[in-house]
């Protein structure tokens, strides 16, 4: 927080030349027009501060799915570009093969008076990590529970995709896209911001997707090491690793020569290898 500072009095009490007398300092009266200064003065200090340490809240929900369960990126798919999208309290799927394109940023958001704990989203199949497939577009995941996420694959790339004040339970890859295949690379705009990254577990995609509970792919079939583009990872918390050896997991993990990824104010905190046996858990790891 910042520090506030207090405003006192810089007058100095003393004697007279009289010995039998004392001066007393006459009262300072505060006026009215000096206490609402002061408390605008405040409350500004207040809301700067709040905003620092919060992402930014999406508007008000234009259109709010009425179900607690259920296939929730069909009805993503029907909602006009540019909706906000409230869930009630529920256990939602997500299919991984629908390529949702937006003309402009769609948000997925967990409805007043629930929190990310509240609102979780799995994929349909599996029960898993989340796919946004390539081709994808405009999606933004606000407050919610994600059972880890694929963003783009080796054969391309998913555009505009942001997850801010989500729980992730499982690992999540963002993969830019391997020129080779896709003869083209591009920025991505992939944005994770104010999320929580708790004792996750490498599980089934150790192999498939990197060493960290967040990983950005830039490699290559041909070997040479290209990048993924407009990635910012920022402003979130890495807790926990260990006891097992499963649970050795660094926080991110970047292959691909990172241009054009931003990490910034992210909290790394209880990672130690205690446990580990050949494999490690960094905060950060560039490969």
């Amino acid at each position: 927080m910042e520090n506030q500072s207090v405003i006192t009095p810089n007058a100095s009490v003393g004697l007279s030349n009289q010995p039998d007398q004392q001066k007393v300092k006459p009262k300072r009266r505060i006026s009215k027009i000096q206490l609402i200064a002061f408390a605008l003065i405040f409350a500004i200090i207040g809301t700067v501060i709040i905003i620092r340490s919060m992402a930014a809240t999406p508007t008000a929900c234009s259109t709010v799915y009425s179900q607690t369960s259920g296939d929730i990126s069909t009805f993503v798919s029907q909602a006009p570009a540019g909706s906000v999208i409230c869930l009630n309290a529920g256990n939602y799927l997500w299919n991984n093969q629908a390529v949702i394109n937006k003309g402009s940023e769609t948000i997925i958001t967990a409805s007043a008076n629930y929190s990310a704990k509240d609102v979780k989203i799995t994929d349909q199949a599996t029960g898993g990590a989340v796919t946004i497939p390539t081709g994808s577009n405009n999606l933004t995941f606000n407050n919610v529970t994600i059972n880890g996420a694929q963003v783009g694959s080796s054969n391309g790339f998913a555009n505009h995709i942001h997850f801010t004040n989500v729980i992730f339970t499982g690992i999540v890859c963002i993969d830019q896209g391997d020129p080779a295949i896709t003869k083209t690379q591009m920025p991505q705009d992939a944005l994770i911001d104010h999320s929580l990254f708790d004792n996750i577990a490498y599980g089934s995609r150790k192999d498939a997707c990197g060493e960290g509970r967040l990983n950005i792919n830039g490699d290559t079939t041909q070997g040479n090491r290209t990048s993924s583009g407009g990635v910012t990872i920022s402003n979130n918390v890495f807790n926990g690793s260990g006891p097992t050896n499963d649970t050795c997991t660094d926080g991110i993990f970047v292959t691909g020569g990172a241009f054009g990824t931003v990490i910034s104010g992210n909290e790394f905190k209880n990672m130690n290898n205690t446990g580990c046996i050949n494999l490690h858990s960094d905060p950060i790891q560039l490969s």
